[in-house]
């Protein structure tokens, strides 16, 4: 594993600059969380996040006092709440019981299976 891990760091600040030109690509809401004492991914990522996200329609980061690498374990509901508040953001309005509109109900639905893998997905990938 470790051996993994380094080769990928050999190669990280490469890869990063061929993905420059791409950051104005994205289009979506994002939330960066990460441990104050992250000793393994340079905490200043977040300010360059910040400068080059830039046709986002939000950025949330969250600097987790405390906390070092390993947030995704250490934090977990934190993350998951994260996620959940973001979403729940950008899901448009709630679907109410008395709803008449079958194709809403069914479209909030969906949003809600996805929501549940995005962050089942979040809290299992968090850190590498």
């Amino acid at each position: 594993m470790l051996q993994t891990a380094n080769a990928e760091k050999i190669h990280h600040k490469d890869e990063l600059e061929k993905m420059l030109p791409l950051w104005g690509n994205i289009h979506v809401p994002v939330i960066y969380l990460q441990g104050e004492q992250d000793e393994l991914v340079d905490t200043s990522n977040a300010s360059f996040a910040k400068e080059h996200l830039t046709n986002v329609p939000s950025l949330e980061i969250q600097m987790i006092p405390g906390r070092g690498h390993l947030i995704a374990f250490a934090e977990k509901d934190r993350i998951e709440k994260a996620i959940l508040e973001m979403l729940d953001k950008t899901a448009g309005p709630p679907v109410h019981a008395d709803s008449a509109v079958h194709g809403d109900m069914a479209a909030h639905a969906d949003s809600a299976v996805h929501r549940d893998s995005a962050v089942h997905a979040g809290a299992a990938g968090g850190s590498r």
